[in-house]
């Protein structure tokens, strides 16, 4: 680890060296950079790093001020090391916004007023800020806006649509992620399993009778199940007698030509 305590251009001299030893190219693997321990590193020192090994054009806000540690000692490539570029800005409520070509460094809390990334979010960096429209079958979104509001950070956002049943969310892509599998979780259909049993003696009126007076709540007469079996079944045999009828009177009438 080092610690920089000098005169400013002495200071600034440093930092420079400092931040070449943090990142430096790794020639066992081509196109890799070693991220080594380094503290208390000039964010901005490690942004034109950061610029240098992905090509990227930074805006940076004039607001953002502090220092980088980072304790890490592997090999990443550039979409490793932008991730853990946007991890760092994370720390610092920051964010990195790509705007046309060049990307905005900017509060977290504004990033929501940008598209944000596309596309899936599994090829997405943890820490980028995405917007998603999230469709719900079984529950009513303002159900979910209640459940999951608790679970986005003040920067984020949630609102839900009616119609479509949907809710719309503005965060970091893992927690979208995961705000998405619990959504799943949540949102299951509520019919239950219909069994169909054969009667091979009893007749299903009286069946039905006998277990509408062992569960009068679950098959009762107000209750949806077995009765409205029962009554599709009676207006069948209905139709069933009424077919009978008719069969005999055409029989009857071809009999008294």
């Amino acid at each position: 680890m080092w610690s920089i305590r000098f005169p400013l251009c002495l200071g600034r001299l440093t930092a420079l060296f400092v931040l070449a030893l943090l990142i430096q190219p790794s020639w066992a693997q081509e196109n890799t950079w070693r991220i080594t321990t380094a503290k208390n590193i000039d964010i901005h020192e490690f942004i034109a790093q950061i610029a240098e090994i992905t090509g990227k054009t930074f805006v940076i806000d004039p607001k953002l001020r502090g220092q980088v540690t980072v304790i890490s000692d592997m090999a990443l490539d550039q979409d490793g090391v932008y991730a853990l570029f946007l991890s760092v800005l994370r720390l610092q409520n920051y964010t990195a916004v790509p705007s046309g070509n060049v990307v905005r460094i900017q509060q977290t809390a504004t990033g929501k007023q940008t598209p944000g990334a596309v596309g899936d979010l599994s090829q997405i960096a943890p820490e980028e800020l995405v917007t998603r429209v999230i469709a719900a079958q079984n529950v009513a979104s303002s159900e979910l806006l209640k459940i999951l509001r608790p679970l986005i950070p003040q920067y984020g956002f949630i609102g839900a649509v009616e119609t479509p049943n949907v809710v719309i969310i503005s965060d970091h892509a893992d927690n979208i992620i995961r705000l998405k599998k619990l959504i799943q979780q949540i949102d299951v259909s509520d019919e239950e399993e219909v069994v169909m049993v054969s009667l091979k003696e009893a007749w299903v009126g009286t069946v039905v009778e006998i277990l509408e007076r062992v569960a009068p709540d679950q098959l009762g007469r107000n209750a949806k199940g077995p009765q409205s079996i029962q009554n599709h079944r009676q207006r069948a045999q209905q139709l069933a007698r009424a077919a009978r009828q008719t069969s005999t009177h055409r029989r009857s009438a071809e009999n008294c030509r």
